[in-house]
């Protein structure tokens, strides 16, 4: 690591949300100045830095230092307090205040801005008003400065500080100080142990029940983000000691507290007691009484089971023609309020999801179709030929203010709604959905109970099931075009715990289906590469950017979203010196993925677009999402480039809802801790033209054969069931 301390002379981009800056600094020593970037908040141009990090030779800018820690260093002479303050560094204060200031003051100066501010209006020429004006903006920047040394101080990366800092303001400093543990359950990226640090170093005591509490609380956010509604008490009393030491009686003490302030609810399990987030268990407990009041309504005239002659030409009408197995469901679907439809891929969950609309419409009522992400709602909309919601538009959520305003008070007006890909619903989400249908309307789940969860916490789908309570129907049967699928019949090989069939096809034909054994993350990475760039293009004419999709179990690791993306990145999109315009990590023809719901904007975690021009100079970059004949593109300012990730290689849950006409598929034994059936059948049935795995055997068979889910703790099913 390099140490050097020197004189900020310049900034030149400064992201006001993560920190990420450019600058130009002339270390002690040196003629001439150099580019330091990395997260630097809170400083201003004029400020002695000392600064930890490394050189690094950027394609297009040349050699540079890479910031990873840094300090502020004041002056403590005359001379040197006159040239800070005259800088600019305080807003107010220029070269002529600086001069009465440190004239009258002297080496003093800085100390009595800090501690005595009052004393300002002691120096000639500056009034109360301006005395005032001075003083409130140097405690606004002593409060940054010294909120950034304090994370310093503990070890915490200056990304976590300018997380707070672009949160709270000027006002961070003191908020920090009262409550530690509020910046990390406000802020996900900055850690629980970061804010633990900032309380322990502000003198708090390891066994204080406010340190307390925030673990417990943080055990049990961190539960909800791998898929758990609540945790078994003895299962959270252990997290808790592992994360805070001390002793369980004092943690049992502040869970009992916490209970009683009903921030957390516990409930009697079969063995020991289930401790919920408070709202977890509203939502678990209001989904049960919601469906249990909704399945005992006596049922309307439009829930007949037989179809008159008039609908069946309406279906007939519509080219529909149903096989003897989706008759029969369809005439079991109409009877109940709330019902469950389930099937692999061919099945034809499709056409039977058009002829319940042709039928329901025929019998007048007002229908809504809708679905988790963005694409699956428009996938939804193109094969049904009927307008298709994401579930948060369609609940009209308010992002500004956090909450969805079609609720029970302000219900949806509609007869009946059907929700697509609904496993990758989760509780809470589910919870609002219900909260918001009529009482006395009709709701159809459809989804494939053999996929992912929801990413969310909950295994909703699937409790619905297995409750018993619900009526399900599975459709089994393939069609014949469906048949003729490599894709198809193998995904169901895969679903019912078999191997898939690899056996080449005739000589001359192009199969839809392979095998690329490779037996190192090396070689993996290489076949990867020369697949998407060379010989996927050159056998099936595929858009390597637009229509094939590498879908990877992890983030992590040689065979991970960020090291592939990298790699992609380099072979599809390479850097040329003055042809190619950039912005941070990104050029100009990227494939990015948008990460989280931007009504503003209307795009959707999850929409994969293509970045179609970068305006350097006005730090503007606009992303082209069109699809089909609609023309579709969105701009992001600097400052919104977090909403965005490169997306030549996505994980197989982000791809959940979507389609690709080809995939590629790593498997390694590196990727154990996550190889289950569902995510190979996941990530397979992605794929609408060709499938290709790259890796080793040992790895598609060790999930295949794991057929037990990762378990996460509901209550749900059983709650339904004694409703």
């Amino acid at each position: 690591m390099i140490v050097l301390q020197g004189r900020l002379d310049s900034i030149r981009f400064s992201n006001p949300e993560n920190g990420y800056t450019v600058a130009r600094y002339t270390p002690d020593g040196y003629q001439t100045e150099i580019t330091i970037v990395g997260v630097l908040s809170g400083v201003r141009a004029g400020e002695t830095l000392r600064i930890e990090g490394e050189w690094e030779k950027h394609v297009k800018f040349g050699e540079q230092f890479r910031i990873l820690q840094f300090e502020v260093i004041l002056p403590d002479t005359a001379r040197g307090i006159r040239r800070y303050l005259a800088s600019g560094v305080v807003p107010g204060v220029g070269a002529g205040m600086a001069e009465k200031l440190v004239a009258y003051f002297g080496t003093h100066t800085l100390e009595i801005l800090d501690s005595s501010p009052e004393r300002l209006e002691e120096v000639p020429g500056i009034g109360k008003s301006k005395a005032s004006v001075i003083a409130k903006a140097w405690k606004s920047y002593h409060a940054i400065r010294t909120l950034m040394a304090l994370m310093a101080r503990i070890g915490a990366s200056p990304s976590s500080g300018a997380k707070i800092l672009h949160t709270y303001g000027s006002e961070a400093l003191q908020l920090v100080q009262e409550d530690p543990y509020r910046i990390c359950r406000e802020i996900p990226e900055v850690p629980f142990e970061v804010a633990d640090r900032l309380g322990l170093a502000a003198g708090m005591e390891k066994d204080a029940s406010s340190r307390i509490s925030a673990g417990l609380l943080h055990v049990l956010e961190r539960a909800g983000y791998s898929g758990h509604v609540f945790l078994p008490e003895r299962e959270l009393l252990n997290k808790a000691l592992r994360l805070l030491g001390g002793n369980r009686e004092k943690l049992a003490e502040a869970l009992s507290s916490m209970e009683k302030e009903r921030v957390i609810v516990a409930e009697e399990g079969k063995e020991q007691r289930h401790i919920y987030l408070s709202d977890m268990h509203g939502a678990e407990a209001g989904i049960g009484l919601r469906l249990s009041a909704m399945l005992s309504i006596p049922s309307p005239d439009n829930m007949r089971p037989d179809l008159s002659s008039l609908e069946l030409s309406v279906l007939k009408g519509l080219a529909i023609r149903l096989s003897e197995e989706q008759l029969n469901t369809l005439s079991r679907l109409l009877e109940h309020r709330v019902a469950i439809l389930t099937g692999g891929p061919g099945t034809g969950k499709t056409t039977l999801i058009r002829s319940i609309c042709a039928v329901m419409g025929e019998r007048g009522a007002r229908i809504l179709l809708a679905a988790p992400t963005g694409r699956a709602a428009r996938r939804l909309a193109e094969v049904t030929g009927r307008k298709a919601l994401t579930l948060h538009r369609l609940l009209k959520y308010n992002q500004m203010e956090s909450r969805f305003e079609m609720n029970r008070d302000h219900p949806l007006d509609l007869d009946m709604l059907i929700v697509d890909e609904a496993s990758m619903v989760d509780i809470l989400l589910m919870f609002h959905l219900l909260s918001a249908v009529p009482v006395n309307a009709r709701i159809l789940f459809v989804g494939d109970v053999s996929q992912l969860p929801s990413v969310g916490p909950g295994n909703v789908l699937a409790d619905l099931i297995s409750s018993g309570r619900i009526p399900s129907f599975t459709l089994t049967s393939i069609f014949r075009q469906a048949a003729e699928s490599p894709i198809v019949l193998n995904a169901h090989l895969v679903n019912q715990g078999r191997m898939p069939d690899f056996t080449p096809v005739e000589e001359g034909r192009l199969s839809e289906f392979y095998f690329i054994r490779q037996g190192s993350p090396e070689k993996v990475v290489e076949t990867i590469v020369a697949l998407c760039s060379q010989r996927i293009p050159e056998r099936f004419g595929f858009d390597p950017l637009k229509e094939v999709q590498v879908l990877t179990p992890m983030h992590k690791g040689e065979v991970g979203t960020l090291f592939l993306n990298q790699v992609l990145q380099n072979a599809l999109n390479p850097l040329k010196p003055g042809k190619k315009k950039h912005m941070g990590s990104f050029r100009l023809g990227d494939k990015v993925i948008h990460l989280k719901n931007n009504y503003k904007k209307e795009v959707f975690n999850g929409d994969i677009g293509q970045i179609c021009e970068i305006e350097e100079g006005e730090g503007l970059l606009l992303v082209d999402y069109s699809e089909g004949e609609g023309e579709r593109q969105v701009s992001y300012t600097l400052e919104e480039l977090d909403e965005l990730a490169l997306a030549y290689a996505i994980s197989v849950h982000k791809s959940q809802g979507s389609e690709y006409p080809a995939v590629i598929i790593p498997l390694m034994p590196e990727h154990a801790p996550l190889l289950q059936r569902n995510l190979v059948y996941t990530a397979m049935t992605r794929g609408k033209r060709l499938v290709i795995f790259v890796g080793m055997s040992q790895a598609l068979d060790m999930a295949i054969r794991n057929d037990r889910p990762t378990r996460r703790y509901s209550d749900l099913s059983r709650r339904l069931d004694s409703l």
